[in-house]
């Protein structure tokens, strides 16, 4: 999904990795920012190497599952948000995206739409509970909704950035790119 919106095509191949990185420029009213967009692998192997590379520097998290895999969506709950409440900043806002929506109706056509309508409120249910910042449906390989859902993800960011400048600004400590103008922001 990071690959599929860093590089504006879905990957013909991908070899798994520890963790992907990838760097994307927005511009906005006040300034432009450089996102560094971080992919990481979910096996339990990597937990303490995703918590202590990614989890304290992140502006955002993106919570994705399959929407192929009801085992994957159970882990949202049970494990990713409440070890990113554990391990990252107080505050640090959170969207839950469920991935493969192509795939998700090809694989039950003819009630596809139908189901994954009720799969969507469900999602919306469980996304209010955990306190998430909102919740999207998207494609990597068809790109339906990645770009709103990272437009979505940017924009949190940049407000939570905006927020820790003012009160870093109240507490006389330096911006969070050291001038307190634009800079960068990561999203995991």
């Amino acid at each position: 999904m990071m690959m599929s919106y860093a590089l504006n095509e879905f990957p013909k191949e991908y070899v798994p990795t520890v963790f992907d990185s990838y760097e994307s420029d927005v511009v906005f009213y006040d300034g432009s920012y450089t996102f560094q967009l971080i992919d990481t692998a979910g096996s339990e192997h990597f937990d303490g190497l995703r918590e202590s590379l990614c989890y304290g520097t992140a502006n955002l998290f993106l919570v994705c599952f399959s929407l192929t895999d009801a085992d994957s969506f159970a882990n949202i709950e049970t494990k990713w948000i409440p070890n990113i409440r554990q391990h990252a900043q107080k505050g640090t806002p959170i969207m839950i995206v469920g991935n493969k929506v192509d795939d998700y109706k090809s694989r039950f056509p003819v009630k596809g739409e139908i189901s994954l309508k009720a799969h969507e409120k469900n999602i919306q249910i469980v996304s209010k509970r955990l306190k998430a910042e909102g919740h999207f449906l998207v494609s990597a390989l068809t790109r339906k909704n990645l770009d709103e859902m990272f437009k979505a993800g940017i924009n949190l960011a940049v407000d939570r950035r905006r927020e820790l400048n003012k009160i870093r600004a109240r507490t006389g400590s330096k911006g969070v790119n050291g001038n307190g103008k634009g800079g960068g922001c990561t999203l995991m």
